[in-house]
């Protein structure tokens, strides 16, 4: 397994220190996917979204570095909607500045009720070290990880921290084009990957105000929506949720 940090390029030096983090514990280099380094980024003479596609598929830890950001850039939206649907394990670090009440956090693809931190906080990069301890070589002197953290934290902290904090409300802006372009563009890739018979139930469901009443077992492909949140059970049948409402309703398969 690798892990494949996902980032703006104008978060580069966030992205950086974890890697330097990273590698200092144990953490192999060839384990490693960071695109704004060449000695950990994409080999020359490849092409850039064909080589990310595959590394993505091999179902790295992805570790999203959330930002403003992050959420202005197509590019790195169409890396969270490709890992999304493939269900890449994941953690969700942010920079400082990142408010998590921006309306482009609470309406994508990410699970904004999941467990995500700052970057600068320390007891959840110990978590994190914990928790990739059990797939990747982490080194098991206690004092030379305990140093290399304190270090990634006041590297981190030193960083300059853009005015981008202030929270964006649906009601008094627009949202993000490239949000609303990833939205659909990888709502179709989805759509256009099911069945007949998915997709007439699919579209049926996003048609349909309240509570569907579905026949039959859902198709296959629906239960990843349920667990998604995209699709809840309820006790009458399937739901769509305002979540999976806002992102496949403006569609062009929708009529």
């Amino acid at each position: 397994m690798k892990i494949f940090i996902s980032h703006s390029s104008k978060n580069a030096n966030y992205g950086q220190a974890i890697v330097d983090l990273l590698v200092a514990i144990g953490v192999n280099s060839e384990q490693i996917i960071f695109t704004s380094n060449d000695a950990f980024g994409i080999p020359t003479g490849q092409n850039i979204f064909n080589w990310l596609k595959a590394k993505i598929t091999e179902k790295p830890h992805v570790v999203y570095l959330l930002s403003t950001a992050y959420y202005s850039s197509i590019a790195c939206l169409n890396e969270m909607g490709a890992a999304w649907v493939v269900e890449n394990e994941h953690t969700m670090i942010f920079t400082p500045e990142f408010n998590i009440s921006s309306y482009e956090f609470q309406n994508g693809a990410l699970d904004p009720r999941e467990m995500g931190f700052k970057i600068n906080n320390h007891d959840r990069v110990v978590e994190l070290i914990e928790t990739l301890r059990r797939t990747f070589p982490i080194s098991t002197n206690a004092v030379l990880v305990g140093q290399k953290i304190r270090e990634f934290i006041e590297k981190v902290n030193s960083f300059q921290v853009p005015n981008e904090s202030l929270p964006i409300n649906k009601s008094n802006v627009e949202e993000p084009k490239a949000l609303n372009e990833w939205k659909k563009s990888t709502a179709q890739k989805i759509y256009n990957n099911f069945s007949i018979l998915e997709q007439q139930f699919f579209k049926s469901m996003i048609n349909k105000s309240g509570v569907f009443e579905a026949q039959r077992v859902p198709p296959s492909s629906i239960k990843t929506f349920i667990e998604k949140d995209i699709i809840v059970n309820t006790e009458n049948g399937l739901k769509l949720t305002e979540l999976g409402r806002s992102i496949w309703m403006e569609t062009i398969f929708i009529s």
